[in-house]
């Protein structure tokens, strides 16, 4: 009796819809996944490349390297582990990739489309929301820059929000002049 008094009370009425909300996302997701195996050394995205997917890694690790500001190839310290996600940046932006991803042994990923993944977030934008927080934790000394020079510009610098000055520098293209 007590639990029936607990599952249909309004304030957990509102936690439980919120849980099957949640689930429902989850098999969403979840539903739409491929199934990507990788071996040593194998590039499973490479920077400058359009971006066609979104992975999650299952099983192994990957390590990240990138063209920093002068244009020198370097081997991130952040190593990418079970758990962790890759790609969304150009999923987010449709920009392409900042980044070239290397499996360092026999890996498990999932792989989200971009065409499943916009599907998803027109029905979960708070899944987007999600995305975006998470990659403004990224140290790209080039993101930092362009935030640096934006704010320098008196029109920018008073309160100008996180979000849009993110969009402005993955909506960029680069150019390089000699």
């Amino acid at each position: 009796m007590a639990l029936t008094r607990f599952l249909f009370s309004s304030k957990n009425e509102i936690a439980l819809n919120q849980i099957r909300e949640e689930n429902l996302f989850l098999y969403k997701i979840v539903s739409h996944l491929g199934t990507c195996l990788t071996v040593p050394e194998e590039e499973i995205i490479e920077q400058g490349d359009k971006g066609q997917a979104l992975f999650f890694i299952s099983k192994g690790d990957c390590a990240v390297k990138y063209l920093n500001i002068n244009g020198h190839e370097v081997l991130s310290s952040k190593l990418l582990t079970e758990g962790d996600h890759f790609g969304e940046i150009s999923m987010i932006y449709k920009c392409p990739r900042t980044a070239t991803v290397i499996s360092r042994n026999y890996n498990t990923l999932a792989r989200l489309t971009y065409e499943m993944y916009r599907e998803i977030v027109n029905e979960y934008p708070d899944y987007l929301r999600y995305l975006k927080l998470y990659l403004f934790g990224y140290k790209e000394a080039k993101k930092y820059f362009f935030f640096d020079m934006i704010t320098s510009i008196e029109y920018f610098n008073h309160n100008f929000p996180v979000d849009l000055l993110h969009d402005m520098f993955y909506s960029m293209e680069t150019k390089k002049y000699e």
